[in-house]
């Protein structure tokens, strides 16, 4: 069966969209959550790996700092 990129672009996009969520959030001016709790927010829930976020995130040309 062949691979539809389509939906592979589709699930990074919302993925990006969550990570940039989750840094946004600030408490005092500080990103309240530190990178490995977001990294294992996101794994939970696309149900991927956390490594496989991050290469998705690294791939990925954005604009988020983190």
């Amino acid at each position: 069966m062949p691979r539809n990129n389509h939906l592979y672009e589709l699930r990074n996009r919302k993925l990006l969209l969550r990570l940039e969520y989750y840094c946004n959030i600030k408490e005092d001016g500080v990103t309240k959550h530190s990178y490995e709790w977001i990294l294992l927010q996101l794994s939970r829930e696309f149900y991927l790996s956390t490594k496989r976020i991050e290469n998705i995130i690294k791939h990925t040309k954005t604009k988020i700092k983190i």
